[in-house]
């Protein structure tokens, strides 16, 4: 267990670095976490990551029952299901709250 909480504090840094820069990682989960040879951890994929949007900038309704995973639009579902926020099924607001979600999954499960 410690060597966990050792791993995920550093993770928890650099994905508040991500969140101070503005960003939602919008992926978060433990293949996403490494540990290079020296023994820092890295918070990686990024690749959907994006700009959090205004709170005045409304998402965008998708059809019921229609999971669209190739777009980064507002209101696409994204992310890995078994990590992500009730607010992303909902295709709802996303912020750092909705990553802190999914560090908690991943954090409970390496537990």
């Amino acid at each position: 267990p410690e060597q966990i909480l050792a791993v995920f504090t550093a993770a928890g840094r650099g994905l508040a670095a991500i969140h101070d820069k503005g960003l939602i990682h919008r992926d978060f989960k433990p293949d996403n976490v490494m540990v290079d040879r020296s023994g820092r951890v890295l918070v990686m994929d990024l690749g959907i990551a994006r700009e959090g949007h205004d709170r005045d900038e409304q998402p965008t309704p998708e059809l019921p029952g229609k999971i669209d995973l190739s777009l980064t639009r507002t209101g696409a579902l994204m992310g890995s299901p078994a990590y992500m926020a009730p607010e992303q099924f909902a295709a709802g607001e996303l912020g750092a709250y909705t990553d802190q979600f999914a560090f908690c999954v991943a954090l409970w499960e390496a537990l």
